[in-house]
């Protein structure tokens, strides 16, 4: 996939990792060992902002985050709810989730 700097970048704001990114030593060249789990989660959430696919799977999504990286990827789970995607969330147990 090609995607320029600035698409990147949009995908990571959405994906509210963006800030976190370029706090790194090697921002956007940082390698995956650097970051934690909820930063690479929103890694794979911003990949999938720019692959912009017309159905979006995700398994337990929150699983292991804790509560603000919970709500950052609730936040973006949002972003994917208004953008009209085909959205499935999967998840055994969480008191955050409800039916819409």
């Amino acid at each position: 996939m090609n995607a320029s700097e600035d698409d990147i970048i949009v995908a990571a704001k959405k994906a509210s990792i963006h800030e976190q990114i370029v706090a790194l030593t090697d921002g956007y060249e940082s390698t995956a060992k650097s970051l934690s789990g909820g930063q690479q989660q929103r890694i794979a959430l911003a990949r999938m902002f720019l692959k912009d696919p017309p159905i979006v799977f995700l398994d337990e999504p929150t699983a292991s985050l804790d509560a603000i990286a919970s709500q950052q990827v609730k936040k973006s789970l949002d972003l994917i709810k208004k953008r009209s995607y085909r959205y499935y969330g999967f998840a055994q147990y969480c008191s955050d989730y409800r039916r819409r």
